[in-house]
């Protein structure tokens, strides 16, 4: 049983603060953690395309062989297990998570957020933009005591 699994990692819009808590948050746990599975989640396949910058790449490369690393949507990690979980963009939008999209039902996507932080074994760590968060995060707050 953890402390604390979710962790929060928040961001301001420009591309280069996202690059730098991703790189940030990858040399820890490169560093850390020895034969784990690292999941990166995307409620949308695109959502993965920050990790075609140079930056990203490189890092990658230069992870440790005994951690292996995939990137599914969400839809994609159903019923799978990881030592650690990382989801990106939880911004609130058309295509952010839940989708603004007025075809989109709230409590799927609700269940959908359920499936994402249920993935881990340890960790999940969540990327959140400074402005206009997405309505998950403010509801995970409001269940914690933060006293």
């Amino acid at each position: 049983h953890l402390d604390k699994p979710i962790v929060f990692i928040y961001y301001k819009e420009e591309t280069i603060d996202v690059l730098n808590k991703l790189e940030g948050l990858f040399t820890n746990l490169f560093h850390t953690k020895e034969n784990r599975k690292i999941l990166i989640l995307g409620r949308y396949q695109f959502d993965f395309q920050i990790f075609q910058t140079k930056q990203l790449k490189q890092l990658l490369d230069k992870k440790p062989r005994s951690i292996q690393i995939d990137f599914l949507t969400i839809h994609q990690s159903k019923g799978l297990g990881y030592d650690e979980v990382v989801l990106l963009n939880l911004k609130e939008g058309k295509y952010g998570f839940p989708s603004t999209s007025l075809k989109i039902d709230i409590e799927e996507e609700r269940r959908l957020f359920y499936v994402a932080l249920t993935r881990t074994k340890n960790h999940i760590y969540l990327l959140i933009p400074q402005k206009n968060p997405s309505i998950f995060v403010e509801e995970l707050f409001s269940g914690i005591d933060l006293s």
